[in-house]
């Protein structure tokens, strides 16, 4: 009986007007985007990064490798490579790191916003994506609240090793 009306809920499901599925501008950025997006490992911990250039380089925050000797890009689920500190702005939270360009060969690159006067609009939805809880490429939304002159305030779950994500 329970097979029948399974079989019976299968034919008719196409014809009972189901809406279709949409897929949001969030998830396709995600989507578009995840494969950029890598876990950094300091010597203190693990934080976020993204691919800027298609050169190996990575932006990160400064605090994810504060004081490493040893800091690893972990790129997927079977490679973590080293590598180099280029440059740190401890100021602004900055780190610039290099990997070897042919571990990141067709990965998509995250271009960084331009700066404008309006980076960000009061209601507007945005995403993260990072590596935190000791997750990886894990998406997170939300709304921005406010837009201030040196920060955007959002209800967007920023959680432990999501520092340095886009």
């Amino acid at each position: 009986m329970k097979r029948a009306l399974w079989l019976l809920a299968a034919i008719l499901a196409p014809t009972t007007g189901y809406a279709q599925r949409e897929v949001t501008p969030e998830a396709r950025l995600f989507r578009e985007y995840r494969d950029g997006v890598f876990t950094i490992f300091g010597d203190a911990g693990h934080g976020s990064g993204f691919l800027v250039s298609e050169s190996g380089l990575v932006l990160t925050n400064q605090h994810v490798v504060a004081n490493s000797r040893y800091v690893r890009v972990q790129i997927d689920d079977s490679i973590k490579v080293a590598a180099h500190v280029v440059a740190v702005d401890s100021a602004e939270d900055v780190a610039v790191l290099r990997v070897n360009p042919s571990v990141v060969k067709g990965l998509p690159v995250l271009k960084i916003a331009p700066r404008r006067e309006e980076l960000a609009f009061e209601g507007e939805r945005v995403i993260a994506i990072g590596s935190p809880l000791h997750q990886t490429k894990i998406v997170t939304s939300g709304i921005v609240s406010k837009v201030e002159e040196n920060a955007i305030i959002s209800d967007v779950n920023i959680n432990p090793g999501n520092s340095g994500g886009p």
